[in-house]
């Protein structure tokens, strides 16, 4: 039986000209400030154009996040279920239009802020009062959802504000790189897979904007948005790719306590990496990896004392292999520092090691920590 949501979507006009600045990343991976109107989505060599230096509107925690398994991310406020049972709409500020999808399309949907852990084999379902259930998902109503856990014949009815979300034991399918394809993050957090992406020139009637056929649920539809809701484009062309290195299998080589204290690395939703020296993390890179760049700086909280943050210190060593590339010393209150650095396909590593004073207070956080790799 397969169930399917619709989401409801609208756009605000915006006026927006292509003449104001943008930033740009190419296949070196340096961002350079370019004027709008000299930008082409089929440049094979744009790997980023942002349009907003603002950040993404922040969500409301009522809000949910829907996470297809093409990739696709909507944001919306949860409404009742369809009257068939088979539906669930969500509310979002995008076109006021409806699209729909069935289940079998959907990897999670779940409050803003909540992390769903379980076996890619299951589907799980994160109850209010943080417990998991394992199991599968039987049916979605206006009552909520029936979920029957582990081996249980009969499902039971959960409520939906008993539930700060679901996932489905369905596979990711990435879609391919493809001319014309791209991936565009709304202001509002939502990321959507546009076919044909082209950037419209403003006139006197409309603003600038960018087009493009979106695909959900198997059915196509030809959409057009300011510029104005637009946080960022990725072309999705198919010579380069950029991928989040938080997103690579990673692993705990050394490190990880401090004086018996157990501190791991920790990853934030926006792909920050947070950790304590001494630490030593490898990644397994996709095929192709052939450039790394991130910001790096110390992790400390601005109310410890001047006295307790002249104690931190720390240095931090990139290696490709047993090939040292980078290395950089960190001190209290140094200003973040930006790495980039040539892959030539070895094991990345980066160690941690703590400065003359020990590991006391040695956190550190990698930010937009990003792979060029060619396809």
């Amino acid at each position: 039986m397969k169930y399917s949501i619709a989401i409801c979507c609208s756009v605000l006009l915006s006026i927006q000209a292509l003449a104001q600045p943008a930033m740009v990343l190419g296949p070196d991976l340096e961002p350079k400030t370019v004027g709008l109107d000299t930008v082409s989505l089929s440049d094979d060599g744009l790997l980023r154009l942002r349009l907003s230096a603002d950040p993404i509107t922040p969500l409301n925690n009522k809000q949910y996040v829907a996470r297809l398994v093409d990739g696709q991310v909507l944001v919306g406020t949860l409404m009742d279920a369809g009257k068939d049972g088979e539906t669930i709409r969500l509310a979002m500020d995008y076109q006021q239009r409806s699209v729909a999808f069935p289940l079998d399309d959907l990897l999670s949907l779940a409050l803003v802020g909540t992390s769903l852990v379980g076996d890619a084999s299951d589907d799980t379902l994160l109850l209010a009062t943080g417990e998991t259930l394992i199991g599968f998902v039987d049916a979605i109503g206006e009552d909520g959802i029936g979920f029957v856990i582990g081996d249980a014949e009969d499902p039971i009815q959960i409520p939906m504000d008993r539930i700060r979300g679901f996932s489905i034991a369905n596979k990711p399918q990435p879609v391919k790189a493809e001319k014309g394809l791209a991936r565009v993050l709304l202001r509002g957090g939502s990321s959507l897979l546009l076919r044909d992406a082209a950037l419209k020139r403003a006139t006197k009637r409309e603003g600038s904007s960018l087009s493009g056929t979106l695909t959900i649920g198997g059915e196509s539809t030809t959409i057009t948005m300011p510029l104005n809701e637009v946080h960022l484009i990725e072309p999705r062309s198919g010579r380069y790719v950029l991928e989040r290195l938080a997103d690579s299998a990673m692993t705990l080589i050394s490190g990880g306590e401090v004086f018996s204290v157990k501190m791991p690395p920790r990853i934030d939703r926006d792909g920050s990496i947070h950790l304590h020296a001494p630490t030593t993390l490898g990644f397994d890179l996709s095929k192709g990896a052939s450039r790394l760049a991130f910001m790096v700086a110390m992790d400390l909280d601005d109310t410890i004392p001047q006295t307790r943050r002249a104690m931190a210190g720390c240095e931090l060593i990139v290696y490709d292999g047993d090939e040292v590339i980078a290395r950089h010393t960190l001190t209290p209150d140094g200003p973040p520092k930006r790495l980039n650095v040539a892959l030539a396909g070895g094991d990345l590593r980066i160690a941690l090691q703590a400065g003359v004073n020990g590991p006391v207070l040695d956190r550190v956080v990698i930010s937009q920590a990003e792979l060029l790799v060619s396809e």
